[in-house]
């Protein structure tokens, strides 16, 4: 064991360093993890994995908030943007996410259900499916909904960078 402000070399279990007179922190492995979960790093590890599986949830609150906008309105805001055509491409992708999360979650559940068909044959395999089918639908969901909205990011960025360009040649 060494001091961490002289280096002297000190005989093990140490509270001061006899050279300098220095409090010695020895490492305690309980200490360590007690203060890691009280960090808040676990908790926020959690937050994120929690996220990604909640993010379809959020997209679909999204979508019907944005369908509640145009509705009320009457229209697109066409008018507000150099490129009139792409201006949908927000509230358009976010209702092809939806619709594409829906029918994987409903596929899911449907075969899911489908499975028990093959109950009197196969109890086991109809009871995985029934657990498989609806948890590989949600599974899927989320992969296709994670890669339609940064599709969707990547569209609305380039369309803004060519918006930038042109306001920059003028």
């Amino acid at each position: 064991m060494f001091c961490s402000s002289c280096g002297t070399q000190l005989p093990e279990g140490s509270a001061r360093c006899t050279n300098c007179g220095a409090t010695l922190n020895e490492f305690n492995i309980s200490t360590a993890i007690s203060s890691a979960a009280n960090s808040g790093a676990i908790k926020g590890f959690f937050i994120l994995f929690a996220s990604f599986f909640v993010m379809p949830l959020k997209t679909l609150r999204l979508t019907v908030q944005q369908l509640r906008t145009i509705g009320s309105r009457g229209a697109l805001d066409v008018e507000s943007t150099d490129i009139p055509h792409l201006s949908w491409l927000k509230t358009a992708g976010n209702l092809i996410a939806s619709t594409v999360v829906v029918i994987f979650v409903v596929w899911g559940i449907g075969a899911g259900l489908a499975s028990l068909g093959d109950i009197h044959r196969s109890p086991s395999g109809a009871i995985l499916g029934l657990i498989a089918y609806p948890i590989g639908g949600l599974l899927s969901a989320i992969v296709a909904d994670w890669l339609i909205m940064f599709w969707l990011e990547l569209m609305q960025l380039w369309v803004n960078i060519a918006n930038d360009i042109k306001h920059m040649r003028h």
